[in-house]
């Protein structure tokens, strides 16, 4: 069954999506990857990513099914994206913006955002997820940090 999760999960993300590889991370779905990437570290990544946005949104949220694919290089997606029909996360090479969408789950499946009032990040200054997902994109970025994956 769980195979069969991440086969409609891969089929349904982004068409120049390879997963090569994956991770187990606990409490997650599946971390695809589509280069060769150190398991410990990306559960690190995911695990401060779960508590900042459970800190910033006050939600905690069942990642269990959630996959998430990490692009190879940088040119392949801007930044990051969460689809909420398919549940899934998408990321760049570096995963420094998985926080950011985490807090968009927890703002449409908790908190009652429309897709359209996420997308405008509609009161995320005033709340301070800006600033958070600014401050975890600098923790995880090659050019301001040695706490990255790869």
């Amino acid at each position: 069954m769980r195979a069969l999760a991440l086969v409609v999960a891969v089929s349904a993300c982004s068409p120049e999506f390879h997963a090569s590889g994956s991770c187990t991370v606990q409490g997650w779905g599946s971390f695809l990857v589509e280069d060769k990437r150190p398991c410990g570290c990306l559960e690190r990544l995911a695990n401060e990513a779960v508590a900042t946005s459970e800190r910033v949104t006050g939600v905690h949220q069942d990642l269990s099914r959630v996959p998430v694919m990490l692009f190879a290089r940088n040119d392949r997606l801007p930044v990051g994206r969460y689809d909420p029909q398919g549940d899934f996360v998408e990321l760049e090479r570096f995963g420094r913006s998985l926080a950011h969408e985490l807090f968009h789950r927890a703002e449409v499946t908790a908190l009652g955002a429309t897709l359209e009032e996420t997308a405008k990040h509609k009161g995320w200054k005033e709340r301070g997820w800006t600033r958070e997902g600014d401050e975890f994109w600098f923790r995880w970025s090659p050019e301001t940090s040695s706490n990255v994956c790869w």
